[in-house]
């Protein structure tokens, strides 16, 4: 298989007992069945929980290879690792666990991962939850297995995560691959038309306001210049009159310096004469 990203299912159990008092078993197998409902997986191996010192282990992954009739489950071994570990190996009281070769399962079919340990106890899982959602969106889905004699169930246990590969789902070739593409290019094309038409309301809208706009600002300049036309007018008639009646009084009443001295004077000689 080409390098791919290695995904994790994430712990498939709500809470973790970090009390280290699940046994090993010598040996004893713990064991979960799962499923996946999409195709394109392939199994890497598990995470395992520990405890102190080292363990030796055995990891295996199997598949149900029962006919519907049969009354009991029919195991066949797919890949299987053994080995050993140290604390070195322990980050957050798990350690990982691969196969040599990864390996690739089939949707809705059911499988399983037993694991045979030894050393001293380690935590446990509890609460356990029967779908987890993969990073990728597969979903694993979990049941009981009758693999397991050493207490793990899909409520409480070994076995808290899955390691796997995920690559995209092909296409079929032929009738499938040609609809496929007959149907992006009818897409493409839809699409297009709609923004061609989204682009053309777009500058109709925008021509539209800038003509309301010039229209407005041309109605608004002829009424200010009928408004001050307008203004001058009822203006000019009033300045006359206020002119005219200005010199009728100043015709009547003003008298000049001169003519005010010659006034008094004479009034002056007449009373001298008498």
């Amino acid at each position: 298989l080409p390098p791919r990203t290695l995904h994790s299912t994430g712990a498939r159990f709500a809470r973790c007992d970090l009390s280290r008092t699940w046994n090993t078993g010598n040996f004893g197998p713990d064991a979960i069945a799962f499923s996946v409902d999409r195709s394109g997986i392939a199994i890497a191996g598990a995470m395992v929980y520990t405890g102190s010192g080292s363990y030796d282990y055995q990891l295996e992954l199997l598949f149900d290879n029962t006919v519907d009739l049969q009354p009991q489950h029919k195991w066949e071994t797919l890949e299987s690792v053994s080995g050993s570990y140290d604390q070195e190996a322990v980050h957050n009281d798990l350690a990982e666990i691969k196969f040599e070769h990864p390996v690739q399962i089939k949707e809705h079919a059911r499988y399983a991962l037993r694991l045979c340990s030894q050393g001293a106890r380690t935590c446990s899982g509890d609460s356990g939850l029967p779908t987890v959602r993969g990073p990728c969106g597969t979903n694993f889905h979990f049941y009981a297995c009758d693999l397991s004699f050493n207490g793990t169930t899909p409520a409480r246990g070994q076995l808290p995560c899955i390691l796997y590969y995920s690559t995209p789902v092909k296409l079929e070739a032929g009738v499938v691959g040609s609809g496929s593409t007959a149907m992006a290019a009818a897409d493409a094309a839809s699409m297009l038309a709609a923004s061609s038409q989204l682009i053309a309301h777009e500058v109709s809208t925008r021509d539209t306001a800038l003509q309301i706009a010039s229209d407005i600002t041309k109605k608004c300049t002829e009424l200010l210049i009928m408004a001050r036309n307008a203004m001058a007018a009822s203006c000019s008639p009033s300045d006359n009159s206020s002119s005219n009646h200005t010199q009728t009084i100043d015709s009547e009443h003003n008298i000049t310096p001169i003519e005010e001295h010659m006034d008094i004077n004479w009034a002056n000689n007449s009373r001298t004469a008498a």
